[in-house]
Formats: structure tokens, C-alpha cells, sequence
């Protein structure tokens, strides 16, 4: 016998009772939830085993895990079962339902048998293997590189999928041995490189009273550990949507993928305020503390003390020298430091209203920029207070434009004198810098400084910010947009930079952004197993963003994958609905409608796919002309070369920019198109 660590307790009891009701033998990591009670067990339950085996050999774990067997039978039977592909995307989606519906709770909702798993994985390597894709323009804009592609077979899909499929033909003939002991997880010092969540303290003051200090000492810790060598450590972003919630902190270790946990909790002592940090495992099992007290007259020492104490955790637990780095131009002034983190929590609370209430977001904005100027004013050497302004000018620019508000120029320009500010301070600060070339290219995009002076300006400050932090992740973001607009820049530059930005922080706010651009890039430079990956990781990361919508269409009327008219009307309904902005929305509509009349080209419905590149849009929809690329596609599907080159000509005459990238780069997509 050697069903899954059964063989083990052979020796130890009365083989006729190994299959009543009641006994629960088996290696817990592997056990299903019936048999975890003790409950009878059938064919189904293997399969859960087999789920476990396949989720472990895949992702590099097992699905649960825990300090104890209670534990991980737990787990089993009350927990969903993580996602495969957040933790590895190159795991194609039809294999990770596949192993999910192995591991589903119930025994009906599993596959009747392994024979039928196994044909449904033989049907996927076939469909896989059988794909074909041929790119076609994206229709982006002037910013955007296309080329068209050659044949490509996705190879790495059929190779996983037949993979998993030989694991359960192997399990049919040989009851699946698995020759494994002690599946417990434990953390593995020097195996990897601790990845670590820092999250949010909890704040233990009177009516929230210590809100702004719990929320400065966590910040403040994952500013310092960020930069620590040999550590990974979560960005604020990733931790911010658990800030205040009741999930069971294991939970969220395995939804942020952390090694380890960093807690706090503040509370005053008379005129002291004490705060004791935890440092946890994955599984929330406490490895090390420490607390102490400080006067509350002198936060800032408070912020130094923390970090240090949590730094001596790391270092003593998990046995790493972990050398600190110390805060950038820190202040040691205790009212620079508290009005500081009041600015920054009013920001982030502003934030979150954004789109949603205008007036309340202008308050917010603008208190959080009265607080930052007295924290200037309080330590003039300290670049923090005036990189947080430059920020906020930034976002209020960037709201003028979108809702029309007010000029967008005005506090563009009080950005880049707050911008100035810091990087006198602090002439190597990489925030300064990114700021400062964040605002330039902004400047440039919206046209208030349309010369190729400003661009280079911009870019030069980014790249320089990308040098002195690599992990600089807003830099890398805003540089892979740039590189759209250079002529010397490939899309292997952009796809790099978008990358570099993901790699630094997944957690970013416009990680939806990144990854849609790098879709494109994959796209443009004709890799559709790569775009087809990105576009199937952002619709399942960001369900509710229109563009994973787009790409799912545009790959089909690129002709990846056989061409679906129902599902391409599907596709074009969701773009068209998940689009928030009114403006936006009529833009979607008008492109959904010509994607969907390439694919009818591609379906030889000719009728319809001339009725609905015909559609006129008018310039307020379409200044840009982005919706005559896939047009120019339709066209010569339907074998009209006039109207594929007078498609082509619009987009020229609507983006004049082109001119100097074709003087450039006489072979991009966009200076003419190849037949």
C-alpha cells in the first residue's frame, strides 16, 4: 500500500480497520476533508490527494499547510483553496481549474474519475496545441508600436498541460505512490530570501488619536526594510487593503505570498507612548517581540526606535545580517515628523474619493498640503514634506484635466517648484527626481510644453531615479509610458521598464495599467503566447477593468484562437459597461464595434464586417483616430486595399508626431503598413 502516507500506519494497526468510518490516517497536507473527520472515503478523495500533489508539484507547496495536523485539516476543510497563478502565471488557466476542481470541498463537485480528468487535460494539450496567432495593430494610439506577426504554437502551454496529464495517467496504473514524510511546512532560513509584510499598527489611543503615528511607524518601516539587501519587502500598497481588517492573518500572509509578518500596536502611557512590535511566521505563530517606551514630546526618535527594534527581530529570528539603511535626510524634529504623517494620512484618505466625491477630495488635498507646508517650515532641510506637496499638486493637475475642472498648468507648475524644493535639499533623492520627471512628462503629454526638450528633461530625471533606486517602481512605471513616445526607444525598452516597475512593486496603483502595457509590448512586438499570458493574468487580477475586455478582443480579431461571433459581441458589451467615464465610454463602444467587425471579416461574414467598419465616429470621440488601426485590418480582410490605406491616412493626419518617429524609424508600423 502506498496511498498517501497510509503504507506508513500499516505497522502500526489492524489492517481491516483501515477503511471504517472514524479513522483518519494519512499525511494531513494530502487528505481530503472527509477523511480528515474520519468519514468513509472513495475514488473522489484520491483525486482531492492528487489535486494536493499536482498544486504542490506546480507552484512549489502545498495548497495548506499549518503548525500543527489539526491545523492543516482544518484548513482543508473550511479554507478556498489559493490561486495557482498568482503565485506562478505561466501556469495556463484551464490547468489550475483543472487542479481546483480536484480540490473542491465537496466530493459530488470533484471529477467522477481520474479517466475523466485525465481526458479533459488530453483535450486541453490538443487545443492548446492546435492555436494559432497572427497579431494585427492595436489601436492604441500614436504611442503604441504594432507589427505583423508570424505563425506562433504556444510549445510552453501543451508542455505544462501534457505534463500534468502524464502525472495522472502515471496515478492510474500506479495508485499514485508518493514516496514524502513530514509534509509540514516550516520557514526555510537561507532557502529563500525572507519576504516580509509589514502591516499596518493598530492603534490602541482614544478615539484614533495615535491613527497618524501608527500609520508613520509602518510606513516608515517599509520605506528603511525596502532597501535592506536580502530581504523582500511588501510595498505599502500590498498591505494597505488589509489595514483594519478582521482576516485571520495567516490568510493574509498566503494572499501576500509573505515568509513572515511584522505587527504593531501603539498605545499611550501617560506621557509615553509604547509600542510593541511582533514579528510572525506565515501561519501568524508569534517567533519574536519586543516593545518599549518613548516620549511622546519625541516621535521621531520613536520612528528611529522602531525601526531598529524590528530590523533586531528579523535579524536574530531569521538569522540574517540584515544591514539597516537609515531614512533618507530624516528629521529629528518631532513636529516636522508628526504634521508630516497627518499630511500623508489625509492624502491617502482623500485618495480613496478621487472619482467619487469631488468636494471632499478638494478638502482633504487641501489640508493635507497645509500640513506639509508646516512641516516644511518646522525642518527646512527635510525633502519629505516637500516631495509629499509636489505629489499632491500632481494629483490635482491630473484631476483638473480628466474632469475639466479648473487649468491643469497651475499646479503642474506648483509641482515642479515643490519638485525643485526637494531635490535642493536632497540632490540624490530618488523620489525628488522621479517626481520631478513625472511632472515633466506630464507637461509634455498634455501639450503645455510640447518641445522635445521637456521630454528629454523628463526622461533623464526618471532614468537617473531608476540608477540610484532600482527598486524606484513609480519611476520604472512612468518611464515605461514614456518610451511610447521616443524615437530611440524600443518596445523591448518599454516591456523592460514595465516589468522592472511590477518586479519592484505588484502592489502599485496602477499595476492594472503596467500590466495592460505590458500586453502591448508582448503584442506589438508579435509574442501573443506572452500577451495572451498578460491580458489572462489582468482579467483575473482586475476583472473589473475594461481593458482586459479590449485585449481578449483584440487577440481574437487578431486571429488568436478560432474567431467567436458571440463571444466577440460578449467581449464588446463588457468593454463598453466596465468603462466608468461617460466620455470614455462612447470611445469603447466605437472600438468595440470595429474589433468586432474585424472579427466578422475573419469570419467571412462580409456583410456585417463592412456595415460595422463603415460606423462613422466623430473627432470628439476619436480625436486621436486610434479606431482606423483595426480598421485599416478589416479592410484588407475584405480586400480593400483604398479604404485600408485611407484608414491609415486619417491616423497619420491626426497624429502629426509621427513625422519625426518615421524620419527616425522609416520601418514602424505606423509610417505606412505592410500587406
Amino acid at each position: 500500500v502506498a496511498d498517501f502516507g497510509i503504507a506508513l500506519a500499516v505497522a502500526d494497526t489492524d489492517g481491516n480497520k483501515l477503511t471504517q468510518t472514524g479513522i483518519s490516517l494519512g499525511t494531513p497536507v494530502y487528505m481530503s476533508p472527509e477523511q480528515g473527520v474520519g468519514d468513509a472515503v472513495g475514488p473522489s478523495s484520491d483525486l482531492y490527494s492528487l489535486g494536493c500533489v499536482l498544486f504542490e508539484m506546480l507552484v512549489g507547496e502545498p495548497p495548506f499547510s499549518g503548525p500543527s495536523h489539526r491545523a492543516i485539516l482544518a484548513r482543508h476543510a473550511m479554507e478556498q483553496v489559493p490561486s495557482m497563478r498568482v503565485v506562478r502565471d505561466t501556469i495556463p488557466p484551464h490547468v489550475e481549474e483543472a487542479v481546483r476542481r480536484c480540490l473542491n470541498k465537496l466530493p459530488a463537485d470533484r471529477p467522477p474519475s481520474a479517466a475523466v480528468l485525465a481526458a479533459e487535460l488530453a483535450g486541453a494539450v490538443r487545443a492548446t496545441a492546435g492555436l494559432r496567432d497572427v497579431a494585427v495593430p492595436s489601436g492604441t494610439g500614436p504611442a503604441t508600436a504594432s507589427r505583423w506577426p508570424s505563425w506562433w504554437t504556444p510549445a510552453r502551454t501543451g508542455v505544462i498541460a501534457a505534463g500534468i496529464l502524464g502525472v495522472v495517467v502515471v496515478a492510474l496504473g500506479t495508485r499514485w505512490a508518493l514516496a514524502r514524510a513530514g509534509a509540514e511546512r516550516s520557514a526555510r532560513p537561507g532557502s529563500t530570501a525572507p519576504r516580509i509584510a509589514v502591516l499596518y499598527f493598530d492603534d490602541a489611543g482614544d478615539d484614533g488619536a495615535l491613527d497618524y503615528v501608527a500609520a508613520g511607524l509602518t510606513n516608515g518601516v517599509i520605506a528603511v526594510l525596502g532597501r535592506v539587501q536580502g530581504l523582500s519587502v511588501i510595498s505599502v500598497g500590498g498591505v494597505a487593503p488589509y489595514r483594519g481588517t478582521t482576516i485571520p492573518r495567516d490568510s493574509i500572509a498566503r494572499a501576500l505570498r509573505a515568509t513572515n509578518l511584522v505587527t504593531g500596536l501603539v498605545e499611550t502611557e501617560g506621557d509615553s507612548i509604547r509600542t510593541t512590535v511582533r514579528l510572525l511566521d506565515d501561519m501568524a505563530v508569534e517567533l519574536d517581540r519586543a516593545s518599549f517606551r518613548w516620549p511622546a514630546r519625541d516621535v521621531s526618535s520613536l520612528a528611529d526606535n522602531t525601526v531598529d527594534s524590528v530590523a533586531r527581530l528579523i535579524r536574530r529570528t531569521l538569522g540574517r545580517s540584515v544591514q539597516l539603511v537609515r531614512t533618507r535626510a530624516g528629521t529629528r524634529s518631532t513636529e516636522a515628523w508628526a504634521l508630516y504623517q497627518r499630511a500623508d494620512l489625509l492624502r491617502v484618505r482623500a485618495d480613496s474619493l478621487f472619482l467619487a466625491d469631488a468636494a471632499t477630495w478638494t478638502d482633504g488635498y487641501r489640508a493635507a498640503d497645509s500640513l506639509a507646508r508646516l512641516a516644511e517650515a518646522r525642518d527646512p532641510a527635510w525633502a519629505e514634506p516637500s516631495i509629499l506637496r509636489g505629489r499632491l499638486a500632481y494629483q490635482r493637475s491630473r484631476r483638473a484635466f480628466n474632469a475639466s475642472t479648473e487649468d491643469p498648468v497651475a499646479p503642474m507648475d506648483t509641482g515642479l517648484i515643490h519638485a525643485d524644493r526637494a531635490f535642493g535639499r536632497d540632490p540624490e533623492h530618488p523620489d525628488a527626481l522621479e517626481l520631478r520627471g513625472t511632472l515633466r512628462y506630464w507637461r509634455w503629454l498634455v501639450g503645455a510644453s510640447p518641445d522635445s526638450g521637456t521630454l528629454a528633461a523628463a526622461r533623464a530625471d526618471l532614468e537617473q531615479a531608476t540608477a540610484r533606486n532600482p527598486a524606484q517602481a513609480g519611476a520604472w512605471a512612468t518611464l515605461s509610458h514614456l518610451y511610447n513616445n521616443v524615437a530611440d526607444a524600443t518596445s523591448a525598452d518599454i516591456e523592460y521598464a514595465a516589468r522592472k516597475a511590477l518586479e519592484a512593486d505588484m502592489y502599485l496603483d496602477n499595476a492594472n495599467v503596467i500590466v495592460h502595457r505590458l500586453f502591448l509590448a508582448a503584442f506589438d512586438d508579435d509574442r501573443m503566447a506572452d500577451a495572451d499570458r498578460w491580458c489572462l493574468q489582468g482579467a483575473e487580477r482586475f476583472p473589473r477593468d475594461s481593458r482586459f475586455a479590449y485585449c481578449q478582443l483584440l487577440l481574437m480579431s487578431a486571429g488568436a484562437g478560432t474567431p467567436d461571433a458571440a463571444r466577440a459581441w460578449q467581449l464588446a458589451e463588457s468593454m463598453v459597461q466596465l468603462t466608468p467615464a461617460q466620455g470614455e465610454r462612447a470611445f469603447r463602444r466605437a472600438q468595440s464595434r470595429v474589433l468586432v467587425g474585424v472579427v466578422m471579416a475573419l469570419l467571412g461574414h462580409a456583410d456585417s464586417a463592412r456595415a460595422l467598419l463603415s460606423e462613422p465616429v466623430s473627432a470628439e470621440v476619436d480625436p486621436s483616430r486610434d479606431i482606423d488601426i483595426p480598421a485599416q485590418r478589416g479592410w484588407l480582410l475584405l480586400g480593400d486595399s483604398a479604404k485600408a490605406l485611407a484608414s491609415l491616412e486619417q491616423y497619420r493626419k491626426a497624429n502629426p508626431r509621427l513625422g519625426d518617429l518615421c524620419t527616425a524609424e522609416p520601418t514602424h508600423w505606423s509610417c505606412g503598413f505592410r500587406r
